[in-house]
């Protein structure tokens, strides 16, 4: 995942650079094995992080 801040010079007021933050766990923290997952079946922490990673990649190129 992304964690790099912003340069002083790119405040979130000019209109060419937004930011958006993704709050939850971190994925390689979640027992994915656990029946609480089972609704998930196959799901891993790659799959998640692949996932947050397009989704990433999707938000930059509506820029």
């Amino acid at each position: 995942m992304n964690t790099e801040t912003l340069p002083q010079s790119q405040s979130s007021s000019d209109p060419a650079k937004r930011s958006a933050l993704v709050i939850g766990l971190d994925p390689d923290l979640i027992d994915f094995s656990s029946p609480d997952f089972a609704a998930f079946p196959g799901m891993t922490a790659a799959k998640v992080l692949a996932g947050l990673t397009a989704a990433e990649e999707g938000l930059k190129a509506l820029v």
